[in-house]
């Protein structure tokens, strides 16, 4: 289900959100690719990710749009214990237009590091249809 934003038009990202997403290791460059689901909270500006046994909660930008209005910011700076260890979120970014993203879903990708302004530790991307 889309709904049009009231300012700018757009997605409305509100839901819960179920697929397959790719993490990446920078390091050594293995991926490993495991169901996710995430559950958006717009007018909360929350976002609840589960991956297996992890799970994290992470703020999302206000209502400005600081990258369009199909996209929605996920906070940096904010920590998550990824792979057992805790990094922080250097960027992070959900998309909703492109040619390869299915109606009402969206891409993912989350760059994670131990320090906000460091190397990338981890990279996450990953396609993810709404599923209410």
């Amino acid at each position: 289900m889309l709904l049009a934003l009231g300012a700018c038009g757009g997605h409305d990202f509100d839901g819960t959100y179920q697929g397959d997403v790719l993490r990446v290791d920078q390091g050594s460059g293995d991926g490993v690719t495991r169901p996710e689901e995430w559950i958006i909270d717009v007018q909360a500006r929350t976002l609840h990710r589960t991956r297996g046994s992890e799970a994290c909660d992470l703020d999302l930008e206000g209502p400005d749009c600081s990258q369009g209005c199909y996209n929605k910011v996920v906070l940096a700076g904010q920590a998550c214990t990824i792979d057992g260890q805790t990094l922080i979120l250097q960027s992070g970014l959900l998309e909703s237009q492109s040619s390869d993203i299915p109606d009402g879903g969206i891409r993912i990708t989350m760059t994670w590091g131990a320090s906000a302004n460091g190397e990338a530790e981890i990279v996450d991307t990953g396609l993810l249809g709404q599923q209410d």
